[in-house]
């Protein structure tokens, strides 16, 4: 199965106020937003991650979050995956979490997928007009204006925190 979401935005504080998550803490958060994760995806899944994974450059902090989740991940950066460039992370995922690191791609800034005759463009940011029958994005945790063709599949704005590709296909015919 495949899945897309956005926006998880691992240990953020200021998210919880931000986006008004039912959360404690970040502690809670990052505890609940795994166990969702993981109560949808299975180890043989792909999850389309559309940017903001988290705000941390601490690599054992985001190794935490990277062992539990289930899935096939192909991380498209956003704003905010800063460290994704930092060698430090990435050399402590490769040499300590080799096998959990490599169920991560990362994917450059925009990427495709075709699914029954519907190509569906992917990217953190909303697209103001693209070519593909489908946009999908994050960014605005909700907050983007509706644009026939175009899903918002954030973290805040999926109430099943991730939405499957069947869904999506179902939204769009």
């Amino acid at each position: 199965m495949i899945w897309f979401t956005s926006d998880t935005h691992f240990n953020h504080k200021n998210i919880l106020e931000y986006c008004a998550r039912p959360y404690y803490d970040v502690i809670e958060m990052n505890n609940q937003m795994i166990e969702q994760w993981n109560s949808q995806v299975r180890p043989q899944d792909t999850v389309y991650l559309l940017g903001d994974f988290t705000l941390s450059h601490d690599a054992v902090q985001i190794a935490s979050w990277i062992t539990k989740l289930k899935g096939s991940i192909k991380l498209i950066p956003g704003n905010h995956d800063w460290w994704i460039k930092e060698k430090k992370v990435i050399d402590y995922l490769q040499a300590y979490h080799k096998e959990d690191w490599a169920r991560w791609e990362i994917r450059p800034w925009m990427d495709f997928l075709k699914h029954n005759k519907k190509k569906i463009i992917m990217s953190h940011y909303p697209l103001e007009s693209w070519r593909e029958d489908i946009h999908l994005h994050g960014h605005t945790h909700g907050k983007s204006a509706p644009k026939e063709g175009r899903l918002d599949v954030g973290w805040d704005n999926i109430p099943h925190k991730l939405i499957s590709l069947d869904e999506i296909m179902a939204k769009f015919t």
